[in-house]
């Protein structure tokens, strides 16, 4: 297995850094879930040091109500995606 968690193709928000460490944390996963949402804690840019991300299954365009998962990744989780999978 790659060091790396795929993500699904059509999941933008699954390929990038924080994706990617989000997938980790998250575990097994059902089929068709994605990352839907992710933002800085924090007032300020200096502040921002770990992101909340949330994913869900889909079935289309739709979120499969009770599927939602949430997890906090940090810069450095976020900066070993970067140099591992890139």
């Amino acid at each position: 297995m790659s060091k790396c968690t795929q993500a699904a193709a059509d999941d933008v928000m699954g390929q990038t850094s924080y994706g990617k460490a989000a997938m980790k944390k998250f575990g097994a996963v059902p089929e068709g879930f994605q990352i839907f949402e992710a933002g800085w804690i924090g007032a300020k840019p200096k502040d921002w040091t770990r992101m909340r991300v949330k994913g869900a299954q889909f079935r289309g365009s739709r979120r499969i109500p009770g599927t939602t998962m949430t997890t906090i990744v940090t810069s450095e989780e976020m900066a070993q995606h970067t140099r591992s999978c890139d």
